[in-house]
């Protein structure tokens, strides 16, 4: 969420509770939610302008990748790095911390 979406709401906008989403958002899950709880969270998050999702479930070493327009999140698994993209591009996150924690 850069700069240039405050510069378009009006002053009156800014002074109350913003109408903003943000671009990325991570969820870290311990417990295993059914993919049908997962697919409606999905819809709330393209729904609201999320560009990029990612839900990551440590005990299972699994990420699930969720963007905008695409109705299934890809899923990732045996990976100890997750590359950044769109808003978060050039970013890197090291999961071998995340997995050793459990």
């Amino acid at each position: 969420m850069g700069l240039e979406c405050l510069v378009r709401l009006s002053k009156e906008q800014r002074r109350k509770f913003l109408p903003i989403c943000p671009e990325f958002v991570h969820r870290d899950h311990v417990a295993w939610r059914s993919a049908k709880r997962r697919e409606g969270k999905n819809e709330r998050v393209d729904a609201r302008g999320v560009e990029l999702g990612w839900l990551i479930q440590p005990d299972r070493e699994t990420i699930y990748i969720y963007r905008a327009g695409q109705t299934e999140p890809e899923k990732r698994t045996g990976i100890t790095k997750l590359a950044g993209e769109g808003p978060v591009n050039g970013f890197e996150l090291d999961l071998t911390d995340i997995w050793a924690s459990l």
